[in-house]
């Protein structure tokens, strides 16, 4: 019984690992982390800096130990997707993402952990508040004592139609140590429930942050149109303020 318990959740792990939400394509590198800072254009240095690499691995529970051994046992990463670091202390990260990524999947017998990747360090992080409905989420992780990140400023106003946003991503899982790929586009409005971009996006691009050309945040990478890339659709401003506003007033993450 336990070994078809354990068949039945194996079939699940390679399950996400192929229909999840984002490819897998993982980059690693060996890179000076000091190298961003060193050439990063200034026209997108806070995406850059901020730019926070997401991964969600799924670890069996069942029958495993330490010692076994078994590679059923090993974490698999069953889904990418980005993020940028909303707001920090001396101790503390806010890294602000889309909830469809964050959102739990409650099987049996797996276990759950999101990694963040900011200045091509690794930490694990947990969730403060989810909007599934409005599709944010805000983490937080531990903040190592060498790293320093800006503090993001919200659009209070929506930008002129056409004027020029970019967004710092990994699509395709293409984001991890040594990458930041960097997306720009132009504007396309708000309505009360969405903005949108056109900006170039496709899977591990959620959660990304767009900002204004000089460095405010509007919004998040939320979706794009099926056959059609190019087209971004993120939750809309009054939607990030509220969530952000909300949780200010109860943990404090920033400063208004």
């Amino acid at each position: 019984m336990k070994k078809m318990v354990r068949d039945v959740i194996y079939i699940y792990i390679i399950l996400l690992f192929v229909f999840g939400c984002m490819n897998i394509k993982t980059h690693k590198a060996d890179n000076d982390t000091n190298y961003f800072n060193k050439h990063a254009d200034n026209r997108y240095k806070i995406g850059i800096d901020n730019f926070v690499f997401l991964t969600k691995k799924h670890k069996l529970e069942i029958g495993c130990s330490e010692d076994t051994g078994d590679p059923i046992c090993d974490p698999v990463i069953s889904s990418v997707a980005s993020g940028m670091v909303f707001s920090s202390d001396s101790k503390s990260l806010f890294v602000l993402t889309a909830a469809h990524f964050c959102k739990k999947e409650n099987y049996p017998g797996l276990s759950e952990e999101i990694i963040g990747t900011a200045k091509d360090q690794d930490r694990v992080l947990s969730i403060i508040s989810i909007n599934e409905k409005s599709d944010i989420c805000l983490l937080i992780g531990v903040k190592y004592k060498d790293e320093t990140f800006n503090q993001v400023v919200l659009q209070i106003s929506e930008p002129e139609l056409g004027s020029d946003v970019y967004t710092v991503a990994g699509p395709n899982g293409f984001g991890g140590p040594g990458l930041r790929p960097v997306f720009v586009g132009k504007f396309a409005g708000c309505d009360k429930q969405y903005c949108m971009s056109t900006i170039p996006a496709t899977f591990g691009s959620s959660g990304a942050g767009i900002y204004t050309e000089d460095g405010k945040l509007i919004t998040i990478v939320m979706a794009v149109p099926k056959d059609f890339n190019n087209l971004v659709i993120s939750p809309s401003q009054v939607d990030i303020h509220k969530f952000i506003r909300n949780i200010d007033d109860l943990v404090d993450i920033y400063t208004y």
